[in-house]
């Protein structure tokens, strides 16, 4: 890996921050800790800051991770002076065979007559850098093709001279810990070349990476972890709680929440979204009322995260009478909601990093990837037990409700080392 110069050099993390995840350095080598406390995956000499940007917007997501994570990326680049010029979504995309070679890929979309398409590529042309912020778009599952047309438009930035920050990816095989379409991997290695900087947000990212993709990989925090400044300035949970209710304003919601009491929140996962959701309704419907039979004393509240969102969770407030925190809340609540939680039970990862950055203790389910193993790693250690996000054996549903058990019953002074673990 190149060798960053130490003169001059700019680091784009929030001075708490790198306190906050010094911890994190043990699990990478002494050239890869220079660059690990770089905020947004970015580590630039000043005289190379680009003045303006063409970046990836994934625009009006129902979904907390794709919303929170994108607008903690802006904060940061506008902080160190990049100007945000022109934006573009996932949408971009569509019409385009992206089953075809990354070559062809290319070629097709220097061809298109889509009026979007042709804008979007004057922008990057016009623009001093291309920021691609890559979240799960890197997971080797049935939607991993989306990678070459972000990689086509890595090798297009290149022929325009326009520099390519592809930043905040989780690398990774699929759920089953496979890499099924070889070719796919192929393209990727190669148009991974064209990128500038390619940096990943967790270490098992980062091993992914080297291992298969490039040896030219940097491994930093989430965007979302700047927010920790949001705690650091004050942000409490909601003291009236109808407050958190989105628009447009559904009676159901009213009265369903008090945030003055101790309570857990349990959210779905990444893992369920692409089978028969509705399958495992009864055995998410067995655990909570296992759980409310060993805790009454704590309110339970199903968190809509994103899909297979309400739909399912719906479903399980029915028969479990714990009300659904909508995915359209501000994120600011959520994040209050989630980070004074008395434990956090999740598949997902950037709500997941909403509640650690106020010491909420999480116990993880599976998900669509490697990443809460990661998380869970990293926070919790490997003796952690992550568990199936479809809750199948009961069994595993017992060895569960004695985590969540243990954890209740340490209470504060489990959030207090928490804290000091993301403190340390």
């Amino acid at each position: 890996m190149k060798q960053l110069k130490q003169k001059n050099k700019l680091h784009f993390w929030y001075e708490g921050l790198k306190k906050s995840f010094s911890h994190r350095r043990k699990h990478i080598n002494k050239e890869q800790e220079q660059v690990s406390s770089v905020i947004c995956n970015l580590q630039i000499e000043k005289s190379d800051i680009p003045k303006s940007a063409t970046v990836l917007y994934r625009k009006n997501r129902k979904n907390i991770g794709a919303r929170s994570t994108q607008i903690a990326m802006f904060q940061m680049l506008e902080k160190i002076g990049i100007n945000i010029m022109h934006t573009f979504d996932v949408d971009a995309a569509s019409g385009f065979d992206l089953n075809k070679s990354l070559d062809e890929v290319e070629k097709d979309i220097l061809n298109s007559n889509n009026e979007k398409v042709k804008k979007l590529l004057n922008e990057i042309a016009t623009s001093h850098c291309l920021i691609i912020n890559g979240e799960g778009s890197f997971i080797f599952n049935k939607y991993g093709n989306f990678m070459r047309f972000l990689l086509a438009l890595s090798k297009i930035a290149k022929n325009y001279k326009t520099k390519t920050y592809l930043i905040n990816c989780e690398a990774s095989a699929d759920c089953d810990n496979k890499i099924n379409d070889k070719k796919l991997l192929e393209d990727v290695k190669e148009g991974l070349k064209y990128v500038d900087i390619f940096s990943v947000r967790s270490h098992k990212s980062y091993e992914f990476a080297k291992k298969y993709l490039t040896d030219r990989v940097y491994y930093s925090p989430d965007a979302l972890f700047s927010w920790i400044k949001y705690f650091e300035e004050g942000l409490t949970v909601p003291q009236i709680s109808d407050s958190i209710i989105p628009f447009p304003d559904d009676y159901k919601y009213f009265g369903k929440f008090d945030f003055s009491k101790p309570y857990i929140c349990i959210s779905d996962s990444s893992a369920l979204a692409d089978v028969q959701y509705l399958d495992y309704v009864d055995n998410y419907v067995y655990f909570i009322n296992k759980l409310k039979d060993i805790n009454p004393e704590y309110n339970i509240y199903l968190v809509e995260t994103g899909a297979p969102g309400a739909v399912f969770l719906e479903k399980i407030s029915e028969r479990t009478n714990c009300p659904v925190i909508p995915v359209t809340i501000n994120l600011l609540h959520m994040m209050s909601i989630l980070g004074n939680a008395e434990l956090f039970i999740s598949g997902r990862w950037h709500p997941s990093i909403m509640a650690l950055l106020n010491g909420t203790p999480c116990i993880f389910t599976t998900s669509n990837s490697h990443k809460t193993q990661s998380l869970s790693e990293e926070f919790n250690g490997k003796e952690q037990k992550v568990y199936s996000a479809f809750l199948e054996n009961k069994n595993e549903i017992d060895e569960l409700l004695n985590d969540c058990k243990k954890i209740l019953e340490q209470g504060g002074e489990e959030k207090r080392r928490e804290e000091k673990r993301r403190e340390e």
